[in-house]
């Protein structure tokens, strides 16, 4: 403990100090001295705020944390004259506990203090993620020992030990730290999460700042996440075996596709009309059709602007996902957004112009599209503004089914939106959900697909087939998952107009945020906002099966 720094990586030089020196001299003395150009007056008042910074931190120790209500109270204290002796508690086997700290006298001879009738601490967070002991690291409950001290006399064993020099007594067992990614709960676990990205915070148009974490299919872990704890999360991307269920009736055009045969192709893209699967015969047709016409022919009006890359590739695959749904429909081109406040907002503040979405009948928006230039574009700035730029889109389309539904129960914690994003030569798709009860969203990346331009990708072309047939499914299940909400909300609002006075269930607009409801406006620096990728995903993935399967779940509609 005594060799313990904070971890900070910050600019605040205060809080630097502190992960540059040692527990054991992080005393106000110290502090002072490192600082000793500065007024008291303002060095005690930086010295507070930091070492409650300090306990409010998830990765900060519990064993630390319960140290720095004493850090506090002693800052008019002078520093203890430093020794090696052990400074923390010893437990004896008999229940026992030999205190080595300083006392009124200032002498060093050990306090022991009998705790046979105190209860031990459980290792385990009781209630979240932020140690209990930090939050309460200033109200005075840390004064276990001294009571224990003042109210219990001491034993005859502890006569014994108490005539001890402090440095005979061999430390027997020295407390760990809890690990900060302790919880309990998936509520625990994600608002822990969010605090570690909240300890340092990088651009003021940060995702965490509207209360939404990002991860998800082969993002790279956030360097202010330890990776054991990342690692807990288990996330993997989705697909589907539409190819494969479909084979005997695309293998005609497989064949023709191999010889670049695109006459061939589009004659056997007309095949699929043998399915007995309608939804998935629309789909198939579509896209296949689309592909042997314009892309695999005309691959430069992609490359040359933003509007002939979604008119030849995206938009035509958004409309047949759509398409091959009941009661939706896709909208492509600058549309504005109905989700904020429920309406169209002219505003230059509030309008919102997507460069596509999928409603559904009821007119809400489900699937949100931002498309970052032309195919192949490199400019990581412009990448990183439309993420945060669709991130805020998904998160108010997820608000205006929760503000419609706010007695719509636990059905909420399955629903989620989603983001598609077209950058450089791929079409990423995120998932936003609110999996807590406390209103914390996340952002999952759930695709990551590649766009063919050549009729000989073949693999790549197939891999996209079933990816989006995933998402239609997906999108299947937030339909369902919405209809669930309006039952529940209606039957509450049905027995409210017959005067039934059970209690309604919870109200989930107390889970609205109301920070940050503005749209975000372009700014620098938005570059080094975009989650970064496992290389291993734009190199060898399309390359290894064996390695595909192992992080691809493949779905199937549930009904």
């Amino acid at each position: 403990m005594d060799k313990y720094r904070h971890s900070y990586s910050g600019t605040d030089p205060y809080l630097l100090f502190f992960t540059s020196t040692d527990f054991k001299n992080w005393d106000f003395q110290h502090f002072a001295d490192h600082f000793s150009t500065k007024a008291k007056k303002t060095l005690v008042s930086s010295y507070r705020k930091a070492v409650e910074a300090i306990s409010k931190d998830i990765k900060t120790p519990k064993g630390i944390k319960s140290q720095l209500k004493r850090l506090i109270d002693n800052i008019d204290q002078p520093a203890l004259q430093q020794t090696h002796i052990y400074h923390g508690d010893i437990h004896q086997g008999d229940g026992s506990t030999i205190n080595f700290g300083d006392n009124s006298s200032g002498s060093t001879t050990n306090n022991i203090v009998n705790q046979r009738e105190i209860p031990e601490r459980s290792s385990k967070r009781q209630k979240t993620a932020i140690d209990e002991a930090g939050d309460q690291a200033f109200d005075g409950t840390f004064a276990e020992n001294e009571s224990a001290e003042n109210n219990e006399k001491p034993t005859e064993k502890e006569n014994e030990y108490s005539t001890l020099d402090a440095a005979q007594v061999e430390p027997l067992d020295v407390p760990s730290p809890i690990e900060p990614w302790d919880v309990e709960s998936e509520d625990d676990f994600w608002h822990a999460y969010l605090e570690l990205l909240l300890t340092d915070i990088p651009h003021n148009l940060s995702l965490e700042r509207m209360h939404i974490i990002q991860c998800g299919f082969s993002i790279v872990c956030d360097p202010r996440v330890p990776s054991d704890f990342h690692s807990i999360l288990g996330l993997q991307g989705v697909s589907s075996n539409l190819c494969k269920d479909s084979l005997d009736y695309i293998t005609p055009y497989l064949t023709a596709a191999r010889n670049k045969n695109l006459d061939g192709m589009m004659l056997a893209a007309v095949s699929v009309d043998r399915l007995h699967d309608k939804r998935a015969k629309t789909f198939l047709r579509h896209i296949l059709t689309q592909y042997s016409l314009h892309v695999f022919s005309n691959v430069d009006a992609m490359k040359a602007s933003e509007t002939g890359f979604n008119h030849q590739a995206i938009w035509p695959l958004l409309a047949a996902l759509a398409a091959s749904m009941d009661n939706a429909l896709f909208i492509p081109g600058e549309t504005t957004l109905r989700a904020i406040n429920g309406h169209p907002i002219d505003t230059e503040a509030g309008c919102y112009k997507a460069d596509g979405v999928v409603t559904i009948k009821d007119g809400f928006e489900l699937l949100i599209l931002e498309t970052s230039g032309c195919y192949g574009n490199t400019d990581k700035p412009r990448h990183g503004s439309d993420h945060i730029k669709g991130a805020f889109g998904a998160r108010m389309m997820l608000r205006a089914i929760i503000m419609k539904f706010y007695y719509g129960g636990d059905e909420v914690h399955d629903l989620c939106v989603y983001f598609a994003h077209a950058r450089g030569c791929k079409l990423h798709v995120w998932s936003l959900s609110m999996p807590t009860r406390n209103g914390d969203l996340v952002l999952e990346r759930i695709m990551s697909m590649s766009i063919p331009t050549l009729v000989t990708e073949r693999n790549v072309l197939l891999e996209m087939l079933n990816y989006l047939w995933a998402l239609q499914i997906l999108l299947h299940r937030t339909v369902r998952i919405m209809g669930k909400m309006q039952d529940n909300h209606t039957c509450v609002l049905e027995r409210f107009a017959i005067g039934d006075s059970t209690p309604p269930p919870q109200d989930l607009r107390h889970l609205i945020k109301k920070s940050d409801c503005q749209k975000p406006t372009k700014q620098q620096g938005t570059g080094d906002l975009l989650p970064n990728s496992d290389p291993l995903d734009d190199d060898d993935i399309l390359t290894s099966p064996s390695l595909y399967h192992l992080i691809i779940e493949n779905i199937e509609d549930d009904g």
